[in-house]
């Protein structure tokens, strides 16, 4: 994780929450085309589902790296951490762990071709 550029935490419910369905293929549409331009940009998805069978049936869908469904302590413990307030949120960070942006939907919205998005 520590070799990329920018690492964003995805906290989403994609089994009961609408704008999470809507804004994962965005998401997925922009990673995709970052990591086939080379660029160093990782997501974690971190799920606030109900049930391990919906963590399962979302994330295997999903083309980045994710935060065990069992751990869900350390989901609660982010969450506060970082003061998420409702799904989905992407938090961006560079790859030493310091918080560069809270709005990372808002950025990673304008698409790959802005990456990184002026962070750096």
């Amino acid at each position: 994780i520590a070799e990329n550029d920018i690492v964003g935490i995805f906290f989403s419910a994609p089994s009961w929450c609408g704008p999470c369905k809507m804004f994962e293929p965005q998401l997925a549409e922009v990673y995709k085309q970052c990591q086939k331009d080379g660029k160093s940009f990782e997501v974690i998805f971190v799920s606030a589902d109900n049930s391990k069978g919906d963590f399962d049936k979302f994330f295997k869908g999903m083309p980045w790296l994710a935060l065990p469904f069992e751990e869900r302590d350390l989901a609660t413990a982010l969450e506060e951490t970082y003061e998420v307030n409702g799904y989905p949120t992407l938090l961006l960070f560079n790859g030493n762990g310091t918080l560069l942006e809270k709005n990372g939907r808002g950025l990673v919205g304008t698409g790959a071709q802005d990456f990184p998005w002026g962070l750096l």
